[in-house]
């Protein structure tokens, strides 16, 4: 298995993009949506990381609830796996886990396709 990125949540990405410019970390920014998650994603990207920075479009949705109750936190974490749906960025496609009592890991699987 090999790690994609990490995923943050959080309603103000820009807080979080200004700490790595601060930090004068060098990386790359790239933004994207996605229609079935109902969320704007912005991936920092650095030589041997990648966190993708996770705010809902829409008012009341999994993710707006997420962050209402846990804050600006970490949401999942993504490796390279069989995509389902198409993700925020050109040609990925992304499935998740399915979250339980017993299971509290939000793991994202990514694909990118030709």
């Amino acid at each position: 298995m090999k790690l994609h990125h990490i995923g943050f949540a959080t309603n103000n990405p820009q807080k979080y993009i200004d700490m790595f410019f601060e930090m004068d970390a060098r990386v790359r920014i790239r933004k994207g949506v996605t229609r079935k998650y109902e969320s704007s994603c912005i991936f920092i990207e650095g030589d041997n990381f990648s966190i993708e920075l996770i705010t809902p479009t829409k008012k009341g949705n999994h993710l707006d609830r997420f962050i209402q109750k846990r804050g600006d936190s970490l949401h999942h974490i993504a490796i390279y796996g069989k995509g389902k749906y198409k993700g925020a960025l050109p040609n990925m496609y992304v499935d998740f886990n399915k979250i339980s009592k017993d299971n509290k890991l939000l793991i994202e699987t990514v694909e990118f396709r030709k």
